[in-house]
């Protein structure tokens, strides 16, 4: 069945079509979304898909960081990693928490969660993420600003 639809051109086109739609409406809200209460994403583009953040927190008191790693196919996310960052209003950056990795593969979407975490962050700190396949960078670094 699989074998089926990864062959199908039609399956493909569709794929292909709704991965550009969501990379263009995603890259429209990455620059500087602010986190609220009940919480805000920021993504950018990728090779094959798109990497998002996910951030839920009440004002400047994040709860839960999460990022994702997308693609519009049937493409395996294979031995992956990531590591949220903070970068704030100083120019200062720090990495928060300990980075995550997975040696093995997921079809379509690799992602982790870091939860219950409890910070409170300056007005105006950006969280980011970075998500690497292989050690290599998968697109830029998608960040949601606090305030």
């Amino acid at each position: 069945m699989r074998a089926e639809l990864a062959g199908s051109g039609i399956m493909r086109r569709a794929l292909s079509v709704a991965a550009a739609l969501v990379i263009g409406v995603s890259i429209s809200i990455s620059a500087a979304t602010p986190a609220q209460a009940h919480g805000t994403e920021g993504c950018t583009a990728a090779p094959a898909g798109i990497v998002c953040v996910h951030v839920w927190a009440t004002r400047t008191r994040v709860r839960e960081f999460e990022i994702s790693r997308d693609k519009g196919s049937w493409d395996l996310v294979c031995h992956y990693s990531a590591q949220m960052e903070a970068r704030f209003p100083d120019g200062t950056r720090a990495w928060i928490e300990p980075k995550k990795s997975r040696s093995s593969c997921a079809v379509g979407r690799g992602w982790f969660n870091w939860k219950k975490l409890g910070y409170d962050f300056p007005r105006g700190t950006r969280l980011c993420g970075f998500f690497w396949e292989k050690d290599d960078q998968q697109g830029g670094a998608p960040c949601v600003k606090l305030s």
